[in-house]
């Protein structure tokens, strides 16, 4: 596996059948890992994501999911790496978790 720079990108060896004959090729494959959401310290979901932008993730999850009915009932994301994978913790106005 090779890591492009920066980027959620893996280059990775494949075979493939061209032309009759097997054939040896590397292969852009976007890199996940786990990633767990919590809501003011209570789990929520866990979901494979590529591991960029993870802090806008949250907030896009949080709204799409209609967990706040606005961004600015959004308070505080804090994105925390683990041998396990990521962890985005979402802190919320307390009246829209009761």
């Amino acid at each position: 596996m090779i890591s492009v720079g920066d980027t959620p990108i893996v280059q990775l060896p494949v075979r493939r059948w061209r032309d009759g004959h097997w054939e040896s090729a590397w292969d852009s494959v976007a890199e996940e890992t786990p990633v767990s959401l919590s809501f003011n310290s209570i789990p929520h979901v866990v979901m494979l994501a590529t591991p960029r932008d993870l802090a806008d993730l949250g907030v896009g999850f949080t709204v799409s999911e209609a967990l706040v009915a606005r961004v600015d009932e959004v308070r505080d994301v804090v994105v925390s790496t683990t041998a396990e994978g990521h962890e985005v913790r979402v802190s919320v106005t307390q009246e829209r978790l009761s």
